[in-house]
């Protein structure tokens, strides 16, 4: 793995500069910097930093993150691991040892870090703890709006759940005891599930295109009797990395519309839908701006629809962009072929695709119910 700009993406030997007093200065970028402008008094050259997240903390990162800014996805998939890597480094005595013998120092003591390669083991391991702190979020948001915040109104006799489908119908009747640790495991199961589809579907897809046009890349290179210019190679964990990463923005989004509803009771919310909807509207409103539909419309309009398929989308092409730039149709097709499989996957499972606020009160959710949810929510 290797160090990029997180400004124009320029492999970069070095991150930063660490002095002798101990400050951390950021390494100046040459390829994005600005020419020399000349005057008749001096000379003047603009120089970008290469990776200035390593002078800030972790909060400006993840702001940027939450805002889906491309050099946000750059220092997290190439910078951050290099960091992370000689810092752990550091209680490893074979590590420290080469750390040392690969640091540059001159005669004043300046330190050009970090010059250390992170194993692909080190990424994948990353990779993983990444994958199983997202699962854990998701199948919480998932579960508490499917079996957890609900109306009382729901629970009356004449709007129970669905009865369960026939062929499901004896496996859900195995799980009639079940407590909420176990409802909350059968979430996690599936959402697990899921975003397993997508990752290896969205990787599978990008590693058999870049192979493809690597190989065309080089036949027309044979045809024209031209030289192959060297690409990096390849790293599947980085698109892995990349689609968790996206995740990120789209958990904090739907985190902060949990922590907003969880403070109002759904019975309120779900009389002011049936009162606003029973207003009487006058025609001369309706005729000149359809407040009536527009109302109902709003009222109906759920968060997390737009969080998860719009928020989402963004963040997974704009990370997605970073690991392969000027792709942007492998991208956006391996993103479609992603959903496409967990859209499968999740008409097995069970699992409604919405967390938001009446998702129990959906078709899939009412369907769902009588499977995931405790015995004494039921």
């Amino acid at each position: 793995m290797t160090c990029l700009c997180v400004r124009c993406g320029a492999v970069q030997p070095h991150l930063y500069l660490r002095y002798p007093h101990g400050s951390v200065l950021s390494v100046p970028c040459e390829a994005c910097s600005s020419p020399t402008t000349t005057t008749p008094s001096s000379s003047v050259n603009h120089k970008q930093a290469a990776d200035p997240y390593v002078e800030n903390d972790g909060l400006v990162v993840f702001l940027d993150l939450i805002l889906v800014k491309p050099r946000a996805f750059r220092h997290l998939l190439f910078n951050r691991p290099v960091l992370e890597y000689e810092k752990h480094s550091s209680n490893n005595p074979r590590l420290a040892a080469a750390a040392a013998a690969a640091a540059k120092k001159d005669a004043d003591g300046i330190q050009f870090c970090p010059s250390l390669a992170v194993p692909d083991s080190a990424a994948w391991l990353r990779a993983v703890r990444s994958f199983m702190a997202v699962q854990l979020v998701d199948s919480f948001l998932r579960w508490y709006y499917l079996c957890a915040h609900l109306p009382t109104t729901f629970l009356n006799s004449s709007q129970r759940p669905y009865n369960p489908h026939p062929l499901f119908e004896s496996w859900v009747k195995g799980f009639d005891s079940r407590d909420i640790l176990h409802s909350y495991l059968l979430v996690v199961a599936a959402v697990t599930t899921e975003a397993l589809t997508l990752l290896i579907t969205v990787t599978s897809f990008l590693t058999i295109l870049v192979a493809l046009r690597t190989r065309f890349r080089r036949f027309l290179a044979d045809s024209q009797d031209k030289a192959v210019t060297a690409a990096a190679p390849f790293k599947p964990y980085l698109v892995v990395n990349a689609l968790l990463l996206a995740n990120v923005s789209t958990l904090f989004l739907l985190s902060l519309v949990l922590l907003w509803q969880a403070g109002q009771d759904p019975n309120e919310r779900t009389v002011a839908k049936a009162h606003h909807r029973h207003q009487p509207i006058s025609t001369s409103f309706e005729i000149k701006l359809g407040l009536d539909s527009l109302a109902d419309r709003l009222l109906d309009w759920q968060p997390d629809h737009v969080v998860r398929h719009l928020v989402a989308g963004l963040s997974s092409g704009v990370s997605l962009a970073v690991v392969l730039p000027r792709a942007p149709m492998m991208t956006t097709a391996s993103i479609l072929a992603g959903w496409a499989a967990s859209a499968l996957v999740r008409s097995f499972t069970l699992l409604p695709s919405s967390s938001g606020d009446g998702a129990a009160l959906t078709a899939e959710g009412r369907f769902a119910r009588p499977f995931f949810c405790p015995s004494e929510l039921n």
